[in-house]
C-alpha cells in the first residue's frame, strides 16, 4: 500500500474506490472482482494506493492477521481509505479499553441480555412507530426511527440523560465524514463531547456503562485511570456503536421493502430466517 499524495485522476490507471454512492445496490465491479480479481489495487479517496480484497476467504484472512491491526491504520505515513476525523490515539479503542483494564465493564454494558434491555428496546420501537403512524405520510426512515432509535440506546446502555442525544448525534456527521482531508471542526467536536463525557463522570446520578466506570475512580486498583480516558470510552462508544446500529437498521428496512418475499417470511415467522432468530 502506497501513501497518500496528490493524484491527476485523468491519467491514473487506478480504478477510484468506493466505486458507488448508492448504498442500496451492490456496484457493478464487483461480480467481475469477486471472480476474476479477488484481489484489486485501487486509488482510495484519500489519495492513497490500497489493495481491495473481494473475496469472503480472503476478507477473512485479513481480518484474521495481526499485520492488519486497526492500531496501526493510525500510525503517520499509512496510506488510508479516507483522512482521520477524530484522534489517532482513539483509533484502536478496543485496545486502549482493554489495556486500560475496562474490557470486563464494557463487555458488561453491551450484554444484550442485560436485564430489562429487551422490554426497553422493545417499548421504545413501538414508541418510534407509533409517532411514526400518527404523523402518517411521508416519513424519514433515517431521521424519524432509525436515528433516535439507536441514539436512545446508546445513552440507555450508557447511562447517560435521552436529552444528551442530539448534541451528541450531532457531531457524527463530521466523526464518520469520508472526507479526503482533515477537518478543523472534528477536533471541536471531539473536545466538545469530551467535555461532555467528563460532567457526565462527575454527575452523581448517571448510571449505566458510565457510572460504572465513574466508580473505578474509587478503587486502587484502577488509579492509573484519568477522566479523560473514561471519556474516551462513552465518546467512541457512542458514536461507533449510533453508526452501526442505524446503518444496520436502515439498510435491512431498505432491504425488506425491495424484498418484500423476505418480509412476508419474516412477519410469518422469524424462525424461518436463521439470521433473523434472537
Amino acid at each position: 500500500m502506497g501513501r497518500g499524495c496528490p493524484v491527476n485522476h485523468d491519467a491514473d490507471p487506478l480504478p477510484r474506490f468506493p466505486f458507488d454512492a448508492n448504498g442500496t445496490r451492490l456496484p457493478n465491479e464487483i461480480p467481475h472482482l469477486i471472480t476474476s480479481e479477488p484481489v484489486k489495487r485501487v486509488r482510495t479517496i484519500a489519495g492513497a494506493e490500497a489493495w481491495l480484497v473481494s473475496s469472503y476467504p480472503l476478507c477473512r484472512q485479513v481480518l484474521d492477521d495481526a499485520r492488519y491491526s486497526l492500531k496501526d491504520t493510525s500510525a503517520p505515513g499509512m496510506p488510508r481509505q479516507y483522512a482521520l476525523t477524530i484522534p489517532p490515539e482513539v483509533v484502536n479503542n478496543m485496545g486502549n479499553i482493554t489495556g486500560a483494564g475496562l474490557r470486563k465493564a464494557v463487555l458488561k454494558a453491551l450484554n444484550p441480555k442485560a436485564p430489562g434491555l429487551e422490554d426497553w428496546l422493545r417499548e421504545h420501537a413501538a414508541h418510534l412507530v407509533d409517532r411514526l403512524v400518527s404523523a402518517g405520510a411521508p416519513s424519514d426512515l433515517r431521521y424519524d426511527f432509525t436515528i433516535p432509535y439507536s441514539t436512545g440506546l446508546h445513552c440507555y446502555i450508557l447511562g447517560i440523560p435521552q436529552a444528551d442525544s442530539a448534541a451528541l448525534y450531532g457531531s457524527l456527521d463530521v466523526a464518520f465524514m469520508n472526507s479526503p482531508r482533515e477537518i478543523p471542526a472534528a477536533a471541536m467536536n471531539w473536545d466538545r463531547d469530551m467535555a461532555h463525557m467528563v460532567m457526565r463522570l462527575n454527575d452523581p446520578d448517571t448510571g449505566g456503562l458510565m457510572g460504572e466506570l465513574a466508580a473505578l475512580r474509587e478503587d486502587p486498583a484502577y488509579d492509573h485511570l484519568t477522566d479523560e480516558m473514561l471519556a474516551t470510552v462513552g465518546v467512541t462508544m457512542f458514536g461507533a456503536g449510533v453508526i452501526s446500529v442505524m446503518g444496520f437498521l436502515t439498510m435491512a428496512i431498505v432491504s425488506l421493502i425491495q424484498n418484500p418475499g423476505l418480509k412476508a417470511r419474516l412477519v410469518a415467522g422469524p424462525e424461518l430466517i436463521p439470521a433473523a432468530r434472537g
